[in-house]
This record gives structure tokens, C-alpha cells and sequence, in this order.
């Protein structure tokens, strides 16, 4: 009898450790083939989590992440058709915050900088796609206070 509950309890642990969540259409492409779906992994205490994709026409992702009750959260990343990554940006509660990157196709850092309640916020570096800095732009609540390229430094007056 021991050895049926052993069975049985081992049986129910490997299907609850499946770690491959059960994602749902929620929109097509016109051809019929998928563009978004969730898959619900918790609904703890009145607050649903899912996995959110966003796919390419081709069935590549697109875009991937966390949404919290319907919010972005976390990290979410977007990716070129064919595979490689394209930008990865941070959330919580559906507003960016954190650090922010965008590459090259080939995977080279095109730009990064930091976001604050969804406003570029810190030293924004854009990068050449052989690895050079191009340019340095400090953006505060949003706005350019300054630009440089290799030569010099340049004060931007605020646009209203």
C-alpha cells in the first residue's frame, strides 16, 4: 500500500512540476496564425500573473514578459525576427523603470540609459555598431539637458 502512495505522490509531483506553461491564443493574424498569447501561471490572493508573448508572423517571439494583473512587471524583452535580442527594459506595476538596452541585430549594444515612471531619466549612451560611443545625451524627467559627441559638450535649452 506504501508503494501505491509513493507512486501516486511521485506521479503528482512530476505533473505540478511541469514547468512548461499552457499558453492561450487571445489574437491572430489575419492568416490565422497566432500574434499574442498569455499563460496564467498564479492567481494568489486576487492577483493574476501571467507569461505574455507577442509573436512574429513567422512563430518567432517577438516580445515576451510578466504581466501583473493585466501590468508589466519585470523584465520584458523584444527580439528581432530572427531570434536575436533586441531591446530588454524593466517594469513594475505597468510603468518602466530601471535600466533600458537596444542592440544591433547582431547583437552589439546600440543604446542604453535608465528609466524613472516612464520617463528616460540618467545618461542615455548610443553606440556605433562596431562598439564606439557615438553620442551622450543627459535626459532628466524626460528632457535633454545635455548632448556630447566625441568633440564636445553641448547645452540643450528645455523644449515647453
Amino acid at each position: 500500500m506504501s508503494q501505491r502512495w509513493n507512486i501516486l505522490l511521485l506521479t503528482l509531483l512530476l505533473i505540478s512540476c511541469n514547468s512548461d506553461p499552457q499558453y492561450q491564443v487571445i489574437e491572430n493574424y489575419p492568416s490565422g496564425k497566432p500574434k499574442i498569447r498569455v499563460a496564467v501561471i498564479s492567481e494568489k490572493t486576487g492577483e493574476i500573473v501571467e507569461h505574455y508573448e507577442e509573436l512574429w508572423e513567422t512563430g518567432g517571439i517577438k516580445i515576451k514578459g510578466v504581466l501583473r494583473n493585466g501590468k508589466r512587471s519585470g523584465e520584458w524583452k523584444s527580439f528581432y525576427e530572427k531570434g536575436n535580442v533586441w531591446s530588454v527594459g524593466y517594469y513594475a506595476d505597468g510603468v518602466r523603470n530601471g535600466q533600458s538596452l537596444v542592440y544591433y541585430p547582431d547583437g552589439t549594444l546600440m543604446m542604453k540609459g535608465y528609466y524613472k515612471n516612464d520617463l528616460q531619466d540618467s545618461s542615455w549612451v548610443t553606440f556605433t555598431d562596431k562598439g564606439d560611443t557615438l553620442q551622450t545625451a543627459l535626459i532628466r524627467e524626460g528632457k535633454v539637458v545635455f548632448l556630447s559627441n566625441k568633440e564636445n559638450l553641448v547645452p540643450v535649452k528645455n523644449q515647453q
